[in-house]
């Protein structure tokens, strides 16, 4: 507000992309805003969207250029809210197309990476797991060391299903890899959980591998809601040995074993990730 006149303040909102049209509807919710503020949007050319503009070329078949497919993940829940939000608040009929938000938007739990072998591009399809949350809704996110057991759950299940397809079966290795029925000399050390964890390991029905990754996930799990350095730096133990027990078993497959392979890329891509973050 300009304090001399009691005049609107002047705002330029520079394009008309997402930010841009986020930004004037924003400003816009307080039904008392034309007293405040003066908008202008500038926009070079008729069309609003940015970046996120559709129908590029009118004369094939108005399809989509530049970017490609626009896809919000699931947990952009400020966007979908604010999406929510237009679609109440425009009240668009419902025999109109795209009627309602969720005709808009369709959910799409697969995506298909692609990878450069030899030369040759083979397709990796990959399919996210769903949940039964309503992006937009605004809930607490989930914390880090939440987050920490999410990945490791679906390392878990993602490890247990492909070590099935290799091509000759996963090995414990070593002497000094096996259990034996007893938890690993360096599992008696991890913090306060190190006993009741190595006993788990010890009797479930795990090769060394699957017994890693699950004693990393009973960590996480148990410590949930009270977490210290101490467990940061057991976590970390279990990241280490997973990736060096995993390389030294599949490092002979890489090049011709494409399980193996994308084995290995999954779970050094997350775990390394997790680690990083640990450290930071």
């Amino acid at each position: 507000m300009d304090t001399t006149n009691n005049q609107p303040k002047k705002v330029a909102i520079l394009g008309g992309g997402v930010s841009s049209v986020t930004t004037a509807l924003e400003l816009t919710e307080d039904p008392k805003w034309k007293e405040k503020y003066d908008i202008t949007l500038y926009q070079m050319g008729w069309r609003l969207g940015g970046k996120g503009a559709s129908g590029r070329n009118r004369e094939i078949s108005n399809r989509i250029e530049e970017h490609g497919l626009h896809l919000w993940f699931g947990f952009y829940d400020n966007a979908f809210d604010l999406m929510q939000r237009c679609y109440k608040e425009n009240n668009r009929p419902l025999n109109k197309p795209l009627a309602t938000w969720e005709e808009a938007f369709k959910p799409n739990d697969l995506v298909v990476l692609e990878e450069l072998v030899e030369g040759k591009w083979e397709h990796w399809p990959f399919k996210f797991p769903r949940n039964t949350q309503m992006p937009g809704t605004i809930e607490p996110n989930p914390s880090v060391w939440e987050y920490f057991g999410l990945v490791l759950s679906h390392l878990h299940g993602f490890y247990e299903s492909s070590k099935e397809a290799l091509e000759s079966p996963i090995d414990d290795g070593d002497d000094d890899d096996k259990q034996k029925g007893e938890p690993h000399s360096w599992l008696d050390g991890l913090e306060d959980l190190g006993e009741k964890i190595g006993k788990e390991l010890g009797s479930i029905a795990l090769d060394i591998g699957g017994k890693l990754i699950y004693g990393a996930m009973r960590l996480v799990e148990a410590t949930i809601d009270n977490h210290h350095a101490g467990h940061h730096k057991s976590l970390l133990i279990f990241i280490d040995r997973i990736l060096k027990w995993l390389w030294r078993k599949i490092e002979h497959k890489i090049e011709d074993n494409t399980t193996a392979r994308r084995l290995w890329i999954a779970m050094d891509f997350a775990l390394s990730n997790m680690r990083g973050m640990i450290k930071d």
